[in-house]
């Protein structure tokens, strides 16, 4: 297997795009993420749909007690109003700092590490300081099943 063939390339984000516009690009490409690139050009960070949501859209105590949760909760529900303010605040202050990233030469195997130690579920592929596209868990593992069939 090479990662080279199971890229998924995409946009990035960039200063003042809007969370709307990243999440498009998130569900255009079906990925968890994507860059967040500078002024410059380089990768600063990364848009997380996970981290935009879970900061913004669940109340803290609630995800560290959602065993305890029944599964009808009607009464806290996500808000048409706070939603639309979320979508439409640019991505700057919701950057993650931390960003996987692997060459498109490197081994399946890294990659895999790579997921683990980030604990994500996907990693940006960048050559020679340009991005390439990303690398999900399930694309790695799409590819090893096609190759073992």
């Amino acid at each position: 297997m090479k990662l080279k063939d199971i890229i998924i390339p995409s946009k990035v984000a960039r200063p003042g795009m809007l969370v709307r516009d990243a999440f498009g690009e998130c569900i255009a490409r079906k990925l968890p993420g994507i860059p967040y690139c500078d002024a410059a050009g380089q990768i600063k960070g990364r848009i997380s749909l996970k981290h935009v949501l879970s900061r913004h859209c669940i109340p803290q105590d609630v995800s560290q007690h959602a065993d305890l949760l029944e599964d009808r909760l009607e009464d806290m529900d996500i808000s048409h109003d706070r939603l639309r303010a979320l979508l439409s605040q640019p991505v700057d202050r919701l950057v993650l700092p931390n960003i996987p990233m692997i060459s498109s030469d490197a081994s399946p195997i890294k990659a895999l590490a790579l997921i683990e130690q980030f604990n994500t579920s996907y990693i940006f592929v960048v050559d020679n300081g340009r991005y390439q596209g990303a690398i999900t868990l399930l694309g790695i593992v799409d590819e090893a099943l096609k190759e073992v069939s």
